[in-house]
């Protein structure tokens, strides 16, 4: 008789875990089509005429001289470097302990 009630219990657990794997799967089906769509809207939005003709390179070429000269003092281009290379260390580090860090 306790086989027969733990295999049962265990038919039911097998039931509910194929559900819940079923649940987990449709909420993962549902977010890909959703982040597919995004993609497909980022996509179509048409790129700006300041970003196409030549990139930032020649925004930054028509800056004043002023505005170039405290960016130099600043050390703006360091800066940004340091900045980079530290979200690169955050997302490889996170990446390499897969995401429990």
């Amino acid at each position: 008789m306790s086989d027969l009630i733990a295999w049962l219990l265990g038919l039911v657990k097998a039931l509910f875990l194929a559900v819940w794997d079923f649940i987990t799967d449709m909420v993962i089906a549902v977010l890909e089509l959703f982040l597919n769509a995004v993609a497909a809207l980022l996509t179509a939005l048409p790129v700006p005429s300041f970003m196409s003709n030549g990139g930032m390179q020649g925004l930054f070429n028509n800056l004043p001289a002023d505005v170039m000269y405290f960016a130099g003092r600043l050390h703006l281009g360091e800066c940004f470097a340091i900045l980079g290379a530290a979200v690169l260390f955050r997302l490889v580090r996170k990446a390499l302990t897969l995401f429990q860090w």
